[in-house]
């Protein structure tokens, strides 16, 4: 199966693969097209971007034909660089605090369904090192802001484990999908999306929920009947930016960090998914087909001046 942070990537993004629209979720988890190859190759190609922290660099995925490799460029577009070049996939890219290392998902084998591991390399291209070795789905590896430990997403639930790889520790047990999870700036908190509150059947779809970083406390943040995640925090942990197709599509919105307060960022026909704020709180990056493929594209914090810096 794939984790939930994949499922809503493909599905806001606009995907529709072999027998299945994955942003239905209760038909994509009864289909046979849901974890093929085609979909898992759609998905770990169009994953998050992330800014270095010191703002001036971002990384991002790019691939075709059943590779993806993570890359860096400036902030403004300009020089571009390959970073992975591994067979298989590589996605989700998140830099260490340090700016040093940056730790993203590896997809071993593409018809291999239990494949998925997380690796960390140096922004030189050197020290690729496995964090991750149980068989199943290792994903989405994020950093907390201090840089000891990594939160992911395993299965269907969220792990941390020490920067190394070492003591790994569940943190949510709902028996429902549990992914994507964002630490706060301050450590004490994880954001993450899940679809414990709703009814798969009735296609309730994900909402948004917090919870101490010890997994303790865990509460929903957004209430609306729609497919809503891919959270990230503010700057200042004042803010959550996150995905929602709740007016009809795929767009970016903007609430507290309590929950209120929530409105919508981007007004396009195309999906906009994705949103990763710079250091510095002033822009967010995010991903959106309104050019046709797939890109990299950044706005102010407020929803204006939004700019391409990709082009395939």
């Amino acid at each position: 199966m794939l984790p939930p942070s994949l499922i809503l990537a493909a599905g806001a993004l606009g995907l529709v693969v072999p027998g299945a629209v994955l942003a239905q979720t209760a038909a994509h988890r009864a289909d046979p097209g849901y974890g093929s190859p085609e979909a898992v190759r759609y998905q770990v190609n169009t994953s998050t971007p992330a800014w270095s922290p010191d703002g001036r660099r971002i990384a991002f995925v790019r691939g075709t034909g059943g590779n993806s490799d993570i890359y860096v460029m400036n902030a403004d577009g300009s020089e571009r660089r390959q970073l992975t070049r591994s067979l298989g996939e590589d996605a989700f890219p998140s830099w260490s605090p340090d700016g040093k290392t940056i730790a993203y998902t590896h997809l071993i084998s593409l018809t291999d369904p239990g494949g998925y591991e997380n690796w960390v390399i140096g922004v030189d291209g050197t020290g690729l090192r496995r964090l991750t070795r149980a068989r199943g789905f290792d994903t989405g590896p994020v950093w907390s802001p201090d840089g000891t430990r990594i939160a992911y997403q395993r299965e269907q639930e969220i792990y941390v484990m020490n920067a190394n790889g070492t003591h790994r520790k569940r943190l949510t047990y709902s028996r429902a999908n549990d992914g994507s999870p964002t630490w706060s700036p301050d450590g004490r908190r994880i954001a993450f999306e899940s679809n414990r509150a709703g009814n798969l059947a009735a296609n309730a779809g994900y909402a948004l929920f917090v919870m101490d970083a010890d997994g303790r406390h865990q509460r929903r943040l957004t209430y609306v009947q729609a497919e809503e995640g891919l959270p990230a925090w503010s700057p200042d942990g004042r803010r959550i930016a996150f995905a929602s197709n709740r007016d009809g599509n795929s767009e970016v919105y903007l609430m507290h960090a309590d929950g209120k307060h929530q409105r919508r960022l981007t007004r396009h026909p195309a999906s906009d998914a994705f949103p990763a704020w710079s250091p510095d709180g002033k822009r967010i990056a995010f991903l959106s087909t309104r050019a046709g493929p797939t890109e990299v594209y950044v706005m102010r914090a407020d929803g204006t001046r939004v700019r391409r810096l990709t082009r395939r």
